[in-house]
């Protein structure tokens, strides 16, 4: 069962974008913020790796995933939404 959750961190960054009337797509700002969090769970996984902390593999590597089908689904929302104004 896919848990979907939302961090107070990230609600303030969105109310901050919001409040500052930052102009991008907000789906684009999500895939952008998901991507920086895929990468940051890569090198965070190599430095447990590194230091033989099996657990914090397995935890990350299960939020690396997590995130990683986010952004499949954020890339696929966006090319729908494209070619839906395409054929306006």
């Amino acid at each position: 069962m896919e848990k979907n959750r939302t961090t107070f961190g990230l609600d303030a960054f969105w109310e901050t974008c919001d409040r500052d009337n930052v102009g991008d797509d907000p789906l684009e700002r999500e895939l952008c913020f998901r991507t920086d969090a895929l990468t940051l769970y890569r090198e965070q996984i190599e430095a447990a790796e590194e230091m033989g902390d099996d657990e914090a593999v397995a935890l990350l590597s299960r939020h690396y995933e997590e995130t990683r089908r986010t952004v499949q689904k954020l890339r696929e929302a966006i090319l729908a939404q494209k070619n839906e104004k395409a054929t306006l």
